[in-house]
């Protein structure tokens, strides 16, 4: 589970000098998944760089403003919650939506390692998957505990995600939903999908019968035709994962 606030800092020039004006600030939620011990992290891209197309983004830019985006706090939480890393980009994928995080060199995360299905893995209609993620990201944790506690956490902390989310970790209740669903079709890119989610669970793994990740959820993608309520859910295959790893960590992630 990833908690995330970040900044579109606003410059403004003064007699020639640059001078911060004050921030906009966003905040967020995502799924990952570990697939190697010290501390590496996939998701997808438009989680390790949400900034990118963002409609606010633009519209400062477009009226002139030198705007600069950047994280003020992203971090990983583990089930339950007691495992808790500051996170940075190592990098992400030009031709799918995944990206590469890391904790910190040298850290030894204590959570369970997902293996990866091998490079040329095809997922085949009507296989059975599992999704594991955060659809809805704190919102979806908080309204599974009972009322009353649910209430005293939010006198505590208000309803800021970020807040929100150190103190559902510290109390031990960060844990994923575990959705059921098939393969439905395939492209060359992706995994079309029936476990259904929303916001929150993008960067989540589809995990196979034989327990490796098979992809990894990035978007449901709604009919084209105007109030048709079907969409389809999408993951990207994981071959493409494998084309970002450092050799290093290919080595210990594989099937």
């Amino acid at each position: 589970f990833f908690s995330s606030r970040r900044r579109h800092t606003r410059y403004i020039s003064v007699t020639g000098v640059q001078t911060c004006a004050l921030p906009i600030s966003r905040h967020g939620s995502a799924t990952g998944f570990l697939i190697d011990s010290g501390g590496w992290i996939l998701t997808n891209r438009h989680v390790a760089l949400p900034w990118v197309g963002a409609d606010d983004l633009r519209f400062l830019r477009g009226n002139g403003l030198d705007v600069e985006p950047r994280f003020i706090v992203l971090r990983a939480y583990f089930p339950p919650g007691d495992q808790s890393y500051d996170l940075t980009v190592h990098t992400t994928s030009d031709d799918v939506d995944l990206a590469l995080l890391r904790t910190d060199p040298g850290t030894n995360v204590n959570a369970p390692v997902l293996p990866l299905a091998g490079r040329e893995t095809h997922a085949a209609p009507g296989e059975q998957i599992v999704f594991l993620g955060y659809p809805t990201g704190v919102h979806n944790l908080l309204f599974r505990i009972p009322e009353e506690e649910r209430t005293e956490i939010l006198r505590i902390t208000g309803e800021e995600p970020v807040p929100l989310a150190r103190e559902l970790a510290r109390r031990g209740l960060i844990q994923p939903l575990v959705i059921g669903g098939t393969v439905s079709d395939t492209t060359a890119t992706e995994i079309i999908h029936t476990a259904g989610t929303t916001g929150g669970g993008s960067g989540g793994p589809l995990i196979g019968i034989n327990r490796n990740v098979l992809g990894i959820h990035y978007a449901a993608v709604r009919s084209p035709i105007r109030g048709d309520p079907f969409r389809t859910q999408r993951g990207v295959r994981v071959g493409f994962a494998w084309e970002i790893l450092p050799a290093s960590v290919a080595r210990t992630s594989r099937d």
